[in-house]
This record gives C-alpha cells, structure tokens and sequence, in this order.
C-alpha cells in the first residue's frame, strides 16, 4: 500500500480539493454521497443508543474523532449529542480541517497526526475512527492508533469503528491507496489492545462479491438495491464496531 501521508497529500489534499460538490461523489448533493451519508447516519443513530442503554448521559459526552475529515461526522455527534463544545477532531489533512472549521465553528478541530501521542490530559467518553485505518498497512501503527486511542478514554469508554471490508486487510496491492479489514480482524487487533467488542452493524453489500451497493444508488431504484442487498450472496461493504474499553 501506498504511506498514508502520500495518500492524504494525492487524495484529501489535491485531487479532492479540486472537485466541486457535483464532481464527488461523495458530497451530499450526490446519489451516491447522500444514500452513504444516510445509511452511516442510522447506523451511528444505532450505536449511540447502545451506550445511552448503558445509563449515560448522551448529551455529556465527550468525543474525539481521529480522520476527522471535512467534518461530517463530528457535525452529526453535536447535532446528537447537542453539545458542539464536546466533541473535537483531528486530521492530517490541513485542507480538510480548513473546511471542518468553516462549516462547524462551534467544534475543535486540530491539524496532526493520528499516529501522535494524543494529549492525555484530556480523557473522552467516546473516540471515534471512520474509514481511515484501512490507509495503515503496518500492524504496528495500528496498534499504536488504538494504544492511543485505549489511553485518553475514561473508564469506562467507547471506541466506534468504521471501515470497508476486506478479507485480509494485510494483503493489500502494492499500489493501493486503502483496503479494508475482515470483522475478525478489527475485533483481534481491539482485543490485544483492550477493548472487547459491544456490537456490530454490517452496511451496504459486495452484490456476488463485485457490486458495492453503495455506489449503484442514482443507477437504480432504491428498494431494489435493498432488495439486490437482502436476496444475492456476497460480502459486507462496510463494518461499524462499537468496542468498550476493558
């Protein structure tokens, strides 16, 4: 795979910065930005009323998001939580941050990178990573990530993680800019880390192992897709695990 800092620097700081929103497809205006945002959103809705289950206070909490991107999702963690003052982001992407903290000026946000030490002081109830472990093709870094991770949640705390499914996320092409991870994996690697896991959400489908369903919306009615995801053999597209910390 290719160092993840090449793929931010190609990828978030160049090629993206220069779509406009109706050129990405994953801008909202898009089919295919608006049915992964919706989808993300449910499941996201799912998980935190998992832990509001717990007997916590949802509007309390405190979450960090690590590859916090444009600032999508920590956006939805303030409408949800309604407590923009708590929820913070990270990401390397200096272009990205840039926009996070025009369109959400009442949330922290900090350029640096996830594989950093982050500040121990400050401890949160809730660390959130979405689709930016399958940039790390080294074991090693991923185990840093979520040592870091394990070390600035309260006891006890909640790590969400999204990503794309892969069978063997350590077998990736050369050239690849990411490949995802099997479920067993993500529980291993939280499990040598401390975590053990809460609950699992499977989103979208590999169609017979080929057609994400994600990226057939705008190309055909949305009731078949769901019906294509529910009757046809083939794999999840994307994984979100909530772990807790043991």
């Amino acid at each position: 795979m290719k160092h993840y800092k090449e793929v931010v620097a190609e990828r978030y700081d160049s090629r993206y910065h220069q779509l406009n929103i109706y050129e990405n497809m994953y801008s909202r205006i898009n089919p295919i930005g608006f049915y992964g945002d919706l989808r993300v959103r449910e499941a996201y809705y799912k998980m935190f009323n998992v832990i509001r289950k717990s007997n916590i206070d949802i509007s309390k909490l405190k979450i960090l998001d690590l590859g916090c991107g444009d600032g999508n999702w920590t956006r939805f963690y303030a409408e949800l939580t309604e407590g923009p003052e708590n929820i913070h982001g990270i990401d390397l992407s200096k272009y990205r941050v840039k926009k996070a903290k025009k369109m959400n000026p009442g949330i922290q946000y900090e350029v640096s990178d996830i594989l950093l030490p982050v500040d121990s002081s400050i401890k949160y109830d809730l660390v959130t990573i979405n689709v930016v472990l399958m940039h790390f093709d080294e074991k090693s870094d991923i185990n840093k990530i979520l040592e870091n991770i394990y070390n600035i949640l309260k006891d006890p705390g909640y790590l969400i993680w999204l990503d794309t499914y892969a069978h063997d996320h350590f077998a990736a092409p050369m050239n690849a800019e990411s490949y995802g991870f099997h479920p067993s994996q993500m529980e291993n690697l939280c499990s040598t880390n401390g975590f053990k896991r809460i609950s699992t959400i499977k989103m979208y489908k590999n169609i017979l192992w080929r057609f994400h369903s994600m990226y057939l919306y705008g190309k055909l009615p949305p009731k078949l897709i769901e019906l294509m995801e529910i009757i046809l053999p083939g794999s999840p597209g994307n994984i979100m695990i909530l772990f807790q910390k043991e």
